[in-house]
């Protein structure tokens, strides 16, 4: 089963990933009678990180998806139907994958593999678009002509790109495996850092997913402890700026100096990380 969540995925709405996790994130990730499983050694390592410990498992998770891919699936019929129908990685998890290739000696022959029948492809669209255009040419107006024609639907990608659709299982899954270990004494211990705090988005959706399933002790235990966090990094954040008077001779500490990459990360999630916050 891991190795299917490896394999390249995609299109299914977000009611049938979740689904999907649901019935699944127990065969893939416990180990029977064994509460350290494959979710909670990923969890234990983001919460020893600094900032949002999803954003940072979704990053990891998703550099390794596209290292596992470009490794051992470029060959891969299914994977290269929806590559063609979302005309390529999005531009995100695009140049992602450029600098993956440079980890695995790649001179980019496994990035041109999977982008030679997309680019053949988008030159027979656009030889369809010039025979539309040498006929319709004497219409008037000619881009009412064309508009008819809906010309721009076949430039519009058909699915969504198959890295987006793994991190958007990640993130779900992850999201309710922090619901569901909440009560955990050492998920708290790790989670009570000073140096973790879920970002906005992320946080959000881990509200939303605690009322979904009733879990309203849960909500009560992430809801204050972000305020506290929050609280902590703003007491910090105005230290910080304060101990900038030069009349001030208190030294700034490493958490003070920190404050305000936290609340950057906070507001903003981690770098290349997309939150779907507003898909809840």
């Amino acid at each position: 089963m891991i190795s299917e969540l490896m394999t390249p995925t995609f299109g299914p709405s977000r009611a049938e990933s979740r689904s999907f996790l649901f019935k699944n994130k127990y065969q893939f990730a416990m180990q029977e009678g064994n509460t350290r499983d494959i979710l909670w050694i990923k969890i234990e390592k983001a919460l020893n990180t600094e900032g949002c410990p999803i954003c940072s498992i979704i990053k990891n998770s998703t550099e390794h998806y596209l290292e596992n891919l470009l490794y051992e699936y470029v060959l891969d019929v299914s994977l290269r139907e929806k590559l063609h129908k979302s005309f390529g990685f999005c531009q995100r998890h695009a140049y992602l994958a450029t600098k993956i290739r440079e980890r695995l000696n790649d001179d980019g022959l496994k990035i041109a593999m999977l982008y030679e029948t997309i680019t053949s492809d988008e030159i027979g669209r656009l030889k369809d678009l010039e025979k539309i255009f040498i006929s319709e040419r004497k219409k008037f107006p000619v881009k009412r002509s064309l508009k008819k024609g809906k010309f721009v639907e076949n430039f519009k990608p058909r699915g969504e790109c198959p890295a987006c659709f793994q991190e958007r299982m990640t993130e779900s899954l992850y999201i309710d495996d922090f619901r569901a270990r909440s009560n955990e004494k050492e998920f708290r211990e790790l989670y009570g850092r000073d140096a973790v705090i879920l970002c906005r988005g992320h946080f959000v959706m881990l509200l939303e997913n605690c009322l979904r399933f009733n879990a309203l002790d849960e909500f009560d235990f992430f809801l204050k402890m972000q305020i506290e966090k929050l609280e902590k990094i703003l007491k910090a954040l105005t230290s910080f700026i304060d101990k900038h008077d030069y009349r001030k001779r208190e030294s700034i500490n490493e958490f003070e100096a920190r404050s305000w990459r936290f609340v950057v990360e906070y507001f903003s999630g981690k770098k290349d990380v997309k939150s779907r916050w507003d898909e809840v």
